[in-house]
C-alpha cells in the first residue's frame, strides 16, 4: 500500500502560527539535490495534489523557494524552503506545496491558522505571517489569480510594513504600506529620498472573498491608522479600486480631502486627489464629452437639413 503524505495523514501543522521568530523555521536541505537523493530510497511516497494527481516525490519537480524573493539572503536556510511542482496545476510554474518540518504542506495549509476567530485586517508581526504574505503575493496572485492586464507585485522585504486580511482563520489578502519619513527605495544623485506622506503600496484580496466589503474596510482601517492625514495609494490603482473609492467617498464626504493617488515619494507634484481628479474630474469629462457629441450630432443634422433644402430648391 502506497504511503500518501498529505496534511490529513499527519498531526495538524500551522506554520503561520508556529513560526514566530526567524529561527523557528529552518530548511533541512541545502539544495534540491540533497532532498532528491533522500527520496530515491523510497519510490512509493507521493503527495495527493489538489488536482487529484499523485505526485511521486522521487521523480517530482522540486524547486528552492526564497520567502523574500530577490531580497532574500540565499545562504540563510531560515529564508527558504523546498517547493513541490505539479505540471497539471495552474497556468505557470509555481509550487503547489512547501516543505515544513520535513513534511509537505499545500499552500492553503500555510495560510491557515489554528485560531478560527481571526478576522479582518491585522498587522503582520511574525515570520509565519510574512511567509503567508509571500505565498499570497508571489504564488496565489502572480501565478494563480492574476487577471490579464494586472500588474505583478514584487516580493516584499523582510521588514516590510503590512497587514493580512483574515477570514475565519485563513489569510485571504494583504496590503503593504509606507509611513511618512520611511526611506524611498530608489536613490538618486541627490542622495536618499523619503516618503513625505503615508501611503499604501500594494493591495491584494483573493477572488473568492471579493465584493464582501473588505476593500471598504481597508479604507476605514488606513483612515483609523492615520486620522485626518493625507493618505496616498501608489500607482497603478485598479479600476475596481477606484469604484471602491467612489462608493466610500460618497458615503463619507468628510474624507474627500485626504485620499490621493500618488507615485514616488508622494510630494505635491507626485499626487492627485482621488475625489477631485478621478471622481468629479471623470464626471466633468463625461459631461463635456456628452455636450461635444450633442453639438457634433446637431451640426451634422443641420448640414443634412441644409443639403435637403438645397436639393429642394434645385428641384
Amino acid at each position: 500500500m502506497l504511503e500518501t503524505i498529505v496534511r490529513s495523514s499527519i498531526a495538524a501543522m500551522y506554520p503561520v502560527d508556529e513560526i514566530v521568530h526567524k529561527t523557528d523555521h529552518h530548511c533541512p536541505y541545502e539544495n534540491v539535490y540533497a532532498y532528491k537523493e533522500k527520496m530515491q530510497a523510497d519510490k512509493e511516497v507521493f503527495l495527493q495534489c489538489t488536482c487529484d494527481k499523485k505526485i511521486y516525490l522521487h521523480q517530482a519537480g522540486i524547486m528552492m523557494v526564497f520567502f523574500f524573493g530577490g531580497c532574500a539572503n540565499f545562504e540563510d536556510q531560515s529564508e527558504c524552503t523546498l517547493g513541490l511542482l505539479c505540471e497539471t496545476c495552474y497556468r505557470s510554474w509555481t509550487a503547489v506545496a512547501l516543505l515544513y518540518k520535513d513534511q509537505w504542506l499545500l499552500l492553503e495549509d500555510w495560510l491557515t491558522s489554528e485560531v478560527k476567530t481571526r478576522n479582518g485586517w491585522q498587522m503582520v508581526k511574525t515570520y509565519g505571517e510574512r511567509y503567508a504574505m509571500y505565498i499570497l503575493n508571489r504564488m496565489i496572485y502572480n501565478f494563480i489569480e492574476q487577471s490579464e492586464g494586472d500588474c505583478p507585485y514584487l516580493s516584499s522585504t523582510e521588514d516590510a510594513k503590512a497587514k493580512l486580511l483574515w477570514k475565519d482563520g485563513k489569510a485571504v489578502g494583504f496590503y503593504t504600506f509606507k509611513e511618512k519619513g520611511d526611506a524611498f527605495l530608489s536613490k538618486c544623485q541627490l542622495g536618499q529620498m523619503y516618503h513625505v506622506i503615508n501611503s499604501v503600496d500594494t493591495i491584494f484580496i483573493r477572488k473568492a472573498v471579493r465584493r464582501q466589503g473588505y476593500a471598504m474596510k481597508l479604507l476605514e482601517d488606513v483612515i483609523t491608522m492615520w486620522p485626518k492625514q493625507v493618505i496616498g495609494f501608489q500607482r497603478p490603482v485598479s479600476e475596481d479600486m477606484f469604484k471602491v473609492f467612489k462608493k466610500f467617498l460618497y458615503e463619507h464626504p468628510e474624507h474627500r480631502d485626504y485620499l490621493y493617488e500618488c507615485w514616488g515619494t508622494g510630494e505635491e507634484q507626485y499626487r492627485v486627489n482621488v475625489w477631485l481628479y478621478h471622481i468629479q474630474g471623470q464626471k466633468r469629462k463625461k459631461l463635456t464629452q456628452k455636450v461635444w457629441n450633442d453639438n457634433c450630432s446637431n451640426e451634422k443634422k443641420n448640414k443634412t437639413d441644409s443639403s435637403i433644402d438645397e436639393n429642394v430648391a434645385v428641384l
